[in-house]
């Protein structure tokens, strides 16, 4: 039984470790981005509408770079340049103002 205690505790222990290290919530991503001043005047219903979008359309390397962008202000173009395959980038952000100006506004 003692042996069950202490796996438990360490599953416990990890699991509210992860939870410490989650990535923000599109809602804490849009807070945090208006409450800088860094939202260009959109509301938070905007935001979510563009990170929902975002989320669906860009792969998984790009939408990081970008969500980061938007929660902590920083600028990652140059590193959104060096992604490889840049005709894919490209046609993913035009891909992202599309489904925006479709379904955002």
């Amino acid at each position: 039984m003692r042996k069950f205690s202490n796996i438990m505790f360490c599953i416990a222990s990890i699991s509210l470790s992860n939870l410490a290290n989650a990535a923000p919530s599109p809602g804490q991503v849009c807070n945090q981005m208006i409450s800088e001043g860094r939202g260009n005047g959109q509301s938070q219903e905007d935001c979510l509408c563009y990170y929902r979008t975002a989320d669906a359309v860009l792969d998984n390397d790009i939408k990081a770079l970008l969500f980061d962008s938007w929660y902590h202000g920083t600028d990652n173009m140059q590193r959104v340049a060096e992604l490889p395959r840049q005709g894919r980038v490209r046609r993913q952000f035009r891909s992202l103002q599309q489904e925006i100006r479709t379904n955002c506004q």
